[in-house]
């Protein structure tokens, strides 16, 4: 069975476009667009995977990544940015993609949990901010 991956993303855009790459790569995904429907989304799904994208306007990742693993401890964390240095969130997240990413990026970076996945496909999408 695929991960359970949940998306969280306040630009709409970006956000029906990763869970339009992850539908294509065969993983489960449902979306959010704030930190609030994220807590709650998670008090009714055991989430495999929270796939944080972050910019400059959200409050402070390593925040987001310690809630998220107190609600679901063996949730694995990947924080998508274009803004946030990789070195200051390395403590606290499982796995970091740089934006502007690509389809293969983000599901090599979700593969390296070992979880059970789909194939995945060889793709070309991109998603920046």
């Amino acid at each position: 069975m695929s991960p359970l991956v949940l998306v969280a993303e306040s630009d709409e855009l970006t956000r029906l476009t990763l869970l339009y790459m992850l539908d294509a790569l065969g993983y489960i995904a449902s979306g959010v667009d704030d930190m609030d429907d994220m807590f709650s989304a998670m008090e009714r799904v055991a989430f495999d995977i929270l796939i944080a994208s972050l910019t400059f306007h959200d409050p402070d990742a390593t925040v987001i990544a310690r809630e998220a693993k107190l609600r679901q401890p063996g949730i694995k964390v990947i924080v998508a940015s274009g803004y946030y240095p990789e070195e200051r969130l390395k403590p606290c997240i499982d796995a970091f993609v740089q934006k502007p990413f690509s389809m293969a990026q983000m599901d090599a970076a979700i593969r390296q949990f070992g979880l059970i996945f789909p194939p995945g496909p060889d793709a070309q999408a991109v998603i920046s901010d």
